[in-house]
């Protein structure tokens, strides 16, 4: 398949009634190959970033009702995704609207979770549910070899500007990355990831790296094209700091390290998980008598968590109970958003005075999904402990975060 393409183009009539023959059932990977694909240095018919006009009524067509007031400037690619995972499935599409912006690995969690919601709420299926994701990996996998992004030289290669910036930082800071400082060393990490993403953004291979899709610009590129980083001494304890990338090359002193590298990721994957699995053996003992009372119980608890609510953790109060004058408000997906910019007084099972979790201390979740015996979801926190330690094999970078101590003293 041929790497170049020519430049997005304004689509004609023509042109786009061609494309809105395709229906949810239609699309197919040959329909798809004969849009969008090339082969033996041919130029694809349309490139997914062509541009037209989508007009209003064809998405309340699909609909069933008036979702879109306005036609919509959008393109191919979008179109093709909105039109097979949404268009068949009226209550998905009012839900999710038309998306009409990029569908990385973010937006994609975010779409399936409000989708999860309308299950929840008895409006979709579970097969309508299993429809929507197995038309999601069908078109993740079926068609990754014409539509995913790959590499080039622009992303293999080092940008000069980031290189000297990195020569500059080091030749600044060498005396502290001599002595194995890994707060300067993240931070080191930290300007040239951040030099380099700006000096890529542009470039189509970078497409790889937003998407989200298993590979990570601040732990792949960065030990690849930009620096070792901190790397832990299993025997002693200390950081060693390896400045050179994979593509410059190790140093004879740097084998030492890389060697501590990845006996940490073997020895994370192959012993640590095992603290994982005793801690949870021991959360499932402690936990396992905390169940739930019946459905609509109220320990009458004057007891409140006063938090702040914002767009970033409403999705953790879903279905919860809050105080609103002398009554309860359950903070359901069309009410929550009302709260948001306020504090709310949460009820909490940490409060609740009945022999079993009430209802009202709970919130609604548990018994939407069926969990009598609540208190074995608490082995999630092991299992949490679990996927990092596995994780640890294939991506080491250290983060480190600066707070301020009087934040947490009034």
């Amino acid at each position: 398949m041929k790497s170049s393409k020519r430049p997005p183009k304004n689509l004609n009539e023509n042109e786009v009634n061609e494309i809105l023959k395709l229906t949810p059932d239609t699309i197919t990977k040959e329909s798809v190959i004969n849009l969008i694909a090339n082969f033996d240095g041919e130029q694809s018919k349309y490139e997914p970033q062509d541009r037209f006009v989508l007009k209003k009524d064809i998405v309340n067509k699909y609909a069933e009702e008036n979702i879109i007031n306005e036609d919509i400037h959008t393109t191919l690619g979008r179109y093709l995704v909105n039109c097979f995972l949404f268009f068949n499935n009226s209550i998905i599409l009012k839900k999710v609207g038309y998306v009409n912006e990029v569908i990385d690995k973010k937006k994609v969690v975010a779409i399936t979770n409000e989708i999860t919601q309308l299950v929840l709420e008895d409006k979709v299926t579970v097969s309508e549910m299993y429809d929507y994701l197995n038309r999601l990996n069908w078109f993740g996998f079926t068609l990754s070899s014409f539509v995913s992004p790959s590499i080039n030289t622009d992303i293999l290669i080092t940008p000069p500007s980031v290189e000297k910036k990195k020569k500059e930082l080091i030749s600044v800071n060498e005396e502290e990355l001599k002595k194995g400082n890994p707060v300067v060393a993240t931070d080191i990490e930290s300007e040239l990831i951040s030099a380099a993403k700006e000096s890529l953004k542009d470039n189509p291979a970078k497409a790889l790296y937003d998407s989200g899709s298993k590979i990570n610009f601040s732990n792949q590129y960065k030990e690849m094209n930009l620096m070792g980083g901190p790397t832990i001494n299993n025997e002693t304890g200390e950081f060693r700091i390896v400045t050179n990338s994979l593509i410059d090359g190790l140093d004879k002193d740097d084998i030492a390290a890389q060697g501590d590298s990845i006996v940490t990721g073997v020895y994370s994957r192959a012993v640590n998980t095992q603290k994982s699995g005793y801690e949870g053996k021991k959360i499932l003992a402690a936990m396992q008598n905390v169940v739930l009372d019946r459905r609509n119980s109220d320990c009458n608890s004057t007891d409140y968590f006063k938090i702040f609510l914002t767009k970033e953790n409403k999705k953790y109060f879903l279905y919860r109970y809050i105080k609103k004058g002398n009554s309860l408000v359950c903070l359901e997906p069309d009410v929550i958003d009302n709260y948001i910019g306020s504090f709310i007084q949460l009820r909490s099972p940490l409060y609740c005075k009945g022999k079993k979790i009430c209802n009202k201390c709970a919130g609604d979740i548990f018994y939407l999904i069926g969990v009598e015996n609540v208190g074995l979801m608490a082995n999630k926190l092991s299992s949490i402990s679990l996927n990092l330690s596995l994780k640890k094999f294939h991506d080491q970078s250290l983060h480190t975060s600066k707070f301020d101590y009087k934040n947490f003293f009034n």
